[in-house]
Formats: C-alpha cells, structure tokens, sequence
C-alpha cells in the first residue's frame, strides 16, 4: 500500500509539472502567434505602400509624356514664328529696299543736272580766253606769241583724271564691315520653311550674303579673306542691315552664334 501510495504521489508530481509546461508553452505560442499577426499586418501595409508608390509612378509617366508631347509643340510654334519673323523681316526690307532705290534715282538725276551745267559753262570761258589771245595775236604781230602761257586745258585735264584709289586692288573695292552671320537652321531638326532671299533665291550657306542694297549692289561678288577668300553673292538684305554691314548666311544657327559679330575687310568686284 505505502509502495502504492508513493507511486500515485509521484505521478501527482510529474502531472503538476507537465502541466505547468504545458501552460508555459501555450504561453509561448500565444506570444509567437501575436507576433506573427503584427508581422502579417505590417507586410500588409507594406504591401498596400508599394501599389501606392507604383500608381505615383504611372502618374508621373503620363505627366512626363504630356510635358514632352507640350514641348515638342513649342518647339514646333517656336519654329513657325521664327520662320514668320524673317519671312516679316525681308518683306520690310524689300520695301525699304525698294524705297531707297527710288532715293538713290532722285539722287541720281539731280547729281546729273548740276555737272552738266558746269562742264556746259567752262568751255564758254575757255573759247572766250582763246579768242581774245587770238586777238592779240592779229593787233600785235608778234613773231613768237607767247599764248601758251595761258593754259586753262592742263588743268581741266588734271581734275578730269581720277585718283588711284588706296583700297581697290586689281579690279576689287576693298570696304572695312561689320559682319555677323544668320542661319534659318536653329536646332538639329532645322526649320519648317526655308523663305526666299529680297532677290528671289534660296540662301546657300558659302555663298549668300544679305547687304545694304545701297552701299553692295544687288548681284555683287564679295571675297572675304579671313573665310578663306571664297566667292560670295549680294542677294539678300535684312532691316537691320544698314550702311556698311553685311550678315552671312551659314549651314546652322550654332555657326552663326560662334561667329559672332566681327570687324572685318571685304572685297567687292567693281
């Protein structure tokens, strides 16, 4: 009975301490299980995060396309401005091209009238001169007349005789300019419209050259030694281009900025 009794007493003993292991382990799970609820909710939220962050993404793509789509519109009424503004500027200048023509014929046939009232009266006076020494000649007889004392012609001769110029050479009239250069082309695309020059031509970068039609000619050949002395035509104008100026029309807008604006010499065949 004792053996019996002690046995029971020990097993009281093991249940009591498995019991309370049992509890200590449900405790641990219940602790774990929390655990796993908190990280469940926190890949929930994360997961809720990245598809906001992806919509934010997708948005800013479509603002990005329409920026770009509103850009390349500029670009495009930037152009057709550009190509306007010089399309308005050659108009004014063939009208102010047109309208100091018509001053230059003024000019011209009033500069006409004057010399021939001039060279008209100084033969006059010459035959006058001659008739009188011829005069005095007959009343005095004198074997050797002295009339060529008098020589009004050596005169007329050397004021009719013109001077060498110092800066013409060889059939050229050299003439100190202010040069810049002009390009339809602004950017890589180039421009929508290439317009004519003031003389009717479509500009060629190494060869057209817009000038003041009153100090170049129209048609005009240039040389221009510091580019390379090539041969250049006077067939476009520009409104700001007045007096000794000239703007050289180049390949790209680029190439007219690095130009700049420079002093330089040109020469024009006469």
């Amino acid at each position: 009975m004792c053996d019996s009794i002690a046995e029971g007493k020990e097993r009281e003993a093991q249940l009591g301490k498995a019991q309370i292991l049992i509890e200590q382990n449900q405790s641990d799970y219940k602790k774990l299980e929390q655990k796993f609820l908190s990280v469940e909710s926190e890949s929930h939220k994360l997961s809720k995060r990245q598809e906001e962050l992806m919509s934010q993404v997708k948005e800013l793509n479509k603002e990005k396309e329409s920026l770009e789509d509103s850009k390349k519109s500029l670009e495009a009424k930037n152009k057709d401005l550009e190509v306007r503004l010089r399309q308005k500027q050659l108009r004014e200048a063939q009208a102010k091209k047109q309208q100091q023509i018509q001053q230059e014929k003024v000019k011209q046939q009033s500069v006409k009238v004057t010399p021939r009232i001039k060279t008209e009266s100084k033969p006059k006076q010459i035959e006058q001169k001659r008739v009188e020494t011829k005069v005095v000649e007959k009343k005095e007889v004198a074997p050797v007349p002295k009339t060529e004392s008098v020589q009004p012609q050596p005169a007329e001769v050397s004021n009719t005789v013109p001077k060498a110029e110092s800066n013409s050479t060889d059939g050229w009239r050299k003439i100190t300019v202010v040069a810049t250069g002009y390009s339809l082309y602004g950017d890589a695309t180039g421009s929508d419209g290439t317009p004519q020059t003031a003389t009717g031509t479509m500009p060629s970068a190494g060869r057209t050259i817009a000038v003041d039609p009153s100090v170049i000619p129209y048609g005009s050949q240039i040389k221009i030694p510091s580019l390379g002395g090539g041969i250049y035509v006077a067939e476009d104008t520009g409104g700001a281009i007045n007096g000794n100026r000239i703007d050289i029309y180049m390949s790209h807008g680029d190439v007219a900025r690095q130009f700049g604006r420079q002093t330089i010499e040109i020469y024009v065949k006469q």
